[in-house]
């Protein structure tokens, strides 16, 4: 599993390789964010969840709640 979305409810995996969809705020570009970053920060603005997030290039997981995102 390289691309896509993992939706997990209830501590189980419900689908995976999900595409989202992505954030239009502006505070994604200055923070320069890429895809996966965009996806789970534009969920967050959708959703009550929780959306965790796993660089490619650093490795270093973020989330993102309401619209926010916290990076690692």
């Amino acid at each position: 599993l390289h691309d896509g979305a993992v939706i997990i409810h209830n501590d189980m995996i419900e689908n995976a390789k999900c595409i989202l969809p992505l954030s239009d705020e502006p505070a994604g570009s200055r923070m320069k964010l890429g895809t996966r970053h965009l996806a789970a920060l534009g969920l967050s603005e959708e959703s009550d969840a929780l959306i965790l997030v796993v660089s490619e290039e650093t490795h270093a997981m973020s989330y993102a709640f309401k619209g926010s995102m916290k990076r690692g």
